[in-house]
């Protein structure tokens, strides 16, 4: 069943990257149209970080309106770093009630989280979580310069309503040091006297690779306008930095120009939600998406814009006439190939090694495969049932007769894990090795040392973390006869072989003869 999965597999992926390519072979890759996905693409991509930061706050606004909330410590921890783990384009979050201030942000695969709650003097008590346990703790004696900065003052002027700023000073180089380039989204909420401010900080390099357009170009330019009047451009990787569009520091006269042509030709579009046009701007086109949106966001606008140069130079790198056809071949042949090899010699590969029981576990009970829940614990009696282990080696010997094969023990006929917890509490030591001491011990006796190292090979994985043994039975080159007791408790020797996903006895002599003729002539 696998190999016909995996050979369709093959081809039908086959078949769809020669379909593709003949497709594109005969379209036209038009840059207007690679532009309208990119501005697709990127939109959404934006909608959801505004739609985030919306939900990230009102998450805040919810469980702060109690003003007790902020006294446990619990109830911090888990809100704030639970916020923080979820959103991996913020770096930081500060919170400000009452008289409690806090702080938290990731640092080297940890996060950081600080709290001052004293009135006469400023002492936070810092604490490094990793894995959602404390690992370090410290104090730090820190200067309140928040509650006369302009930005706060903004913010809780204006409440219930977002604020994006983008000249807040570090007080510290200890959080980013690689990245001064932040800017924040600040909030604030509830009594009009003393009122909660809450401020979300982000990383313009960060943000840069939440939108995937500026993994594929290396000149975009986007623009966006804050309900407060303040205009920026993000710019694109390292050294173009984001600026403030309505100064004229740091420019030269040709980005200064280039500015001035884009916001003139976006100005014509005043009054339309959303839209692409282009423009030509020293003997270059320019392609352009914009956006625009309610006061609640917090954002007017975001207007996108990449040369058509790095558009079609994106293009002919990945034409996908470059990769398809010879993947779609190859595919293909590989499918057909698969598809008609012998299963016997599927297995016969698979039989070099070991394989994972995942893989073992993507067919079902065959001709080469078999699934037993224990080797000696009867789940329906609740008890140990040493005839259950008769089953096992009558398995076993009838892989080895055949063309060899796999046995799991601790896997139900339903291939759910059961593991083999039952097992080991029967044995004298509750473990896999002394599990397989027995096991072996056993066949030793029944099949003889030498045909099981010759032919059995046997060890354990953790599955869901449980333990399954996993046995593999090549095809043995002597016939086996599996010695047992009858019921009277007579020795006999039985002969077995796999019969489709079954291991059955072959009784008649002259059966028996004719078989091992036959199979090892």
């Amino acid at each position: 069943m696998r190999k016909y999965i995996i050979s369709f597999g093959l081809i039908s992926i086959g078949l769809i990257l020669l379909i593709t390519n003949f497709f594109q072979e005969n379209k036209g890759v038009y840059p207007e149209t690679i532009f309208k996905k990119n501005a697709t693409d990127f939109d959404t991509a934006f909608q959801q970080l505004t739609s985030g930061v919306q939900k990230n706050i009102k998450d805040v606004v919810i469980n702060y309106s109690d003003t007790n909330f902020i006294k446990n410590a619990s109830n911090n921890e888990a809100f704030f770093i639970k916020l923080l783990k979820e959103n991996s384009e913020l770096l930081a979050i500060s919170f400000i009630q009452n008289k409690y201030r806090l702080h938290i942000y990731q640092s080297d695969k940890s996060i950081v989280m600080g709290i001052d709650s004293s009135e006469t003097i400023d002492i936070v008590d810092w604490h490094r979580y990793k894995n959602n346990k404390i690992v370090s703790s410290w104090q730090e004696s820190f200067d309140n310069k928040i509650a006369n900065a302009s930005w706060y003052h903004k913010v809780i002027s204006e409440p219930n309503k977002i604020h994006w700023i983008f000249n807040i000073e570090r007080q510290s180089d200890i959080e980013y040091s690689n990245d001064n380039e932040l800017f924040y989204g600040g909030y604030s909420f509830g009594d009009t006297l003393n009122p909660s401010v809450v401020l979300l900080r982000f990383s313009r390099m960060n943000l840069l690779s939440h939108f995937g357009v500026y993994k594929k170009y290396d000149e975009v330019n986007l623009y966006i306008e804050t309900f407060e009047g303040k205009r920026m451009n993000l710019g694109s990787g390292v050294f173009n930095t984001f600026k403030d569009i309505d100064s004229t520091i740091n420019y030269s006269v040709t980005n200064d120009s280039l500015n001035n042509n884009i916001m003139h030709h976006f100005s014509r579009f005043d009054g339309v939600e959303k839209g692409i046009f282009n423009f030509t701007y020293d003997d270059k086109v320019y392609w352009n998406s914009f956006k625009r949106f309610t006061e609640n966001y917090g954002i007017k606008y975001f207007l996108l814009t990449i040369p058509n140069s790095e558009i079609i130079n994106n293009t002919k790198s990945v034409q996908f006439m470059n990769t398809n056809f010879p993947s779609g071949v190859g595919l293909l042949l590989i499918g057909i190939i698969l598809l008609f090899v012998n299963k016997q010699r599927f297995y016969t590969l698979l039989q070099k090694k070991l394989p994972p029981i995942n893989l073992l576990l993507e067919d079902d009970e065959n001709r080469y495969l078999e699934f037993k829940s224990s080797l000696r614990w009867d789940y329906r009696q609740e008890k140990v049932n040493p005839a259950l282990e008769q089953v096992i080696f009558k398995t076993i010997a009838a892989f080895g007769n055949t063309d060899g094969g796999f046995l799991l023990i601790g896997v139900d006929d339903d291939k759910n894990i059961l593991g083999l917890d039952k097992d080991f509490s029967t044995l004298k030591k509750n473990d896999s090795d002394y599990f397989e001491v027995h096991l072996r011990n056993l066949l030793h006796t029944l099949m003889g040392v030498k045909y099981v190292s010759k032919y059995i090979r046997m060890n354990f994985e953790l599955i869901e973390g449980k333990a399954v043994c996993k046995i593999k039975i090549l095809k043995a080159g002597e016939p086996l006869f599996l010695k047992v007791k009858d019921k009277s408790g007579k020795n006999e020797e039985k002969f077995y072989v796999r019969s489709g996903n079954s291991s059955q006895q072959i009784k008649s002599i002259a059966d028996i003869n004719d078989y091992i003729n036959t199979r090892w002539k």
